[in-house]
C-alpha cells in the first residue's frame, strides 16, 4: 500500500503575552521557582512563546519537518465577508527584529513558514506582502472561510496552497475527503489552480471546544490515526503556546506521543514543497485529461 503522510503544522496566534499567561500558571500551580525563571528568562531576552527553535529541535529529535502559520496583524480585527465578527488578531508585531530572525531561522533549519490569514480586510497578497518572506501556503485564522468567497479570493493571489479547511468545533474531515485536492470552480466551469490540503486535527478542538483532558485527546487522536487509510495525508495543528513547558506540559508531553505514534507507523511528514509538485501533478492531469 502507499505511504501515508502527516502535515504538520503551527499557528503562531500569541507571542507577546507568552510571559503573562506562564507566569499565571506557574502561581496558579504555587510553582515560585517556576514563576521567578520565566521572568527572569524574559528579562534575558527569551520570550516564552518565541519558542520556534524548542519546536524544530522536538521535530527533530523524529525526523520530522513542519510549518509556522505567520499573522501580519495586530490587534482585533472584522472582515468584509463575516460583517459583525470582530477578532483578536496576533499580539505582537512582525516587525519586531526577533520575530524576523525567527523566521528566517526557520527556513535555514530546513523547515517552512506560512501566511495565517488575518482577520481583516486586506487581500491576501497585501498581507503577503506584509510577510515579506516567500510562501506558498495560507491558512485563515480561527478558520474563518466563507465558499465560494474564500475559494475565489485564493484564486486571485500568489497562494498555491490553502490549509484552511477544517472544523474547529469537531476533528475529522470535513469534505469527506482524506488527500488534498484540487477544488473545481462551477461557476467557471474549470478547476481552480491551487491545492486544498484539509486539516483534520487541532488541539485547540479538544481542549476548548470539547473540554478534554491531555489523555482523553490522546485517545481520540491516536484511535483517528490508527484509522487512517493508505494513501491519506493527515493534517495536525499544534498551536506554539501548546509547546509551553510551563502552561501546557502535558499537551507538549501529548504531542511528543502523537509524533513517536507517527514514526512507529512509518507514517512521514510532507513539506509544502511536496503538496506544490502534487498541486502541478493534479493540474496536469486536469490539462491533459481535456485535450
Amino acid at each position: 500500500p502507499r505511504q501515508k503522510k502527516v502535515f504538520l503544522s503551527h499557528d503562531v496566534d500569541c507571542i507577546s503575552h507568552g510571559i503573562f499567561q506562564e507566569a499565571k500558571a506557574a502561581l496558579r500551580k504555587g510553582q515560585v521557582g517556576t514563576l521567578l525563571n520565566v521572568l527572569a528568562q524574559n528579562l534575558l531576552g527569551k520570550t516564552s512563546f518565541l519558542n520556534m527553535d524548542d519546536i524544530m529541535d522536538i521535530h527533530d529529535v523524529y525526523d520530522l519537518k513542519s510549518t509556522f502559520f505567520w499573522l501580519v496583524e495586530k490587534g482585533k480585527g472584522s472582515s468584509p465577508s463575516h460583517p459583525g465578527v470582530t477578532i483578536p488578531n496576533a499580539d505582537y508585531n512582525l516587525a519586531n527584529k526577533s520575530i524576523r530572525a525567527a523566521i528566517q531561522r526557520v527556513g535555514k533549519r530546513g523547515f517552512e513558514n506560512g501566511l495565517h490569514k488575518s482577520v481583516s480586510g486586506l487581500s491576501f497578497d497585501q498581507e503577503l506582502r506584509k510577510l515579506d518572506v516567500r510562501v506558498s501556503g495560507n491558512r485563515n485564522h480561527y478558520l474563518l472561510i466563507r465558499l465560494p468567497d474564500h475559494y475565489n479570493q485564493l484564486e486571485q493571489s500568489k497562494i498555491d496552497l490553502d490549509f484552511s479547511l477544517g472544523f474547529g468545533p469537531q476533528q475529522g474531515y470535513r469534505n469527506s475527503y482524506g488527500c488534498p485536492f484540487v477544488p473545481f470552480d462551477i461557476q467557471k466551469d474549470q478547476p481552480y489552480t491551487f491545492l486544498e490540503v484539509p486539516l483534520q486535527i487541532m488541539d485547540t478542538t479538544f481542549k476548548f471546544y470539547q473540554k478534554l483532558s491531555p489523555d482523553q485527546t490522546g485517545e481520540k487522536i491516536l484511535a483517528f490515526i490508527d484509522n487512517m487509510k493508505d494513501n491519506s495525508v493527515l493534517s495536525i495543528l499544534w498551536h506554539n503556546d501548546m509547546f509551553s513547558p510551563v502552561k501546557n506540559p502535558e499537551w507538549l508531553k501529548l504531542y511528543k506521543h502523537i509524533l513517536e505514534c507517527l514514526v512507529s507507523n512509518k507514517i512521514r511528514s510532507i513539506t509544502q514543497q511536496e503538496l506544490e509538485e502534487r498541486r502541478l501533478s493534479i493540474l496536469s492531469s486536469f490539462r491533459n485529461s481535456s485535450l
